[in-house]
């Protein structure tokens, strides 16, 4: 296995033109914390070289999950952000700003962790998410 890799695992919001604006939010951080591969559900046929579109989420989280420790970024997990030990390869999933439909795939020996702010409004953006999780990774794993 190859060692400290990196995936990112999300889900579009759907609606008018929102993949095409939504992706170059996500694309910024994806590229600038060099994450390794880049996963999202559903399949919109999206013209973004680096994302790897799945049909079916069951199939994209089981096949992450053969190469890395899964990581639930998520609303009312157990563990916070600042006392989160990264593994060192991690695929994050990201739902959507306020529920995530991926933790009904959670099997035992998946993580989770909650990114909390100082209002606990619990809005954030899953890219933005991506992006404090991605700066605190980097404090562990540099």
């Amino acid at each position: 296995m190859e060692v400290n890799k990196v995936a990112v695992a999300g889900l579009w919001e759907l609606g008018h033109n929102v993949p095409l604006q939504e992706a170059y939010l996500w694309e910024m951080v994806v590229r600038d914390f060099e994450v390794d591969e880049w996963h999202m559900h559903p399949v919109t046929g999206i013209d973004q070289p680096r994302v790897i579109e799945w049909a079916d989420a069951g199939a994209m989280l089981s096949a992450l999950r053969e190469r890395y420790f899964l990581v639930f970024v998520t609303e009312g997990a157990p563990c916070y952000l600042s006392e989160f030990k990264h593994p060192e390869n991690a695929c994050y999933v990201f739902g959507k700003c306020n529920w995530s439909p991926f933790t009904s795939f959670a099997e035992p020996g998946d993580l989770s962790l909650c990114i909390e702010t100082p209002a606990g409004d619990g809005l954030l953006w899953p890219h933005q998410c991506l992006g404090i999780a991605m700066w605190h990774r980097r404090s562990q794993w540099p």
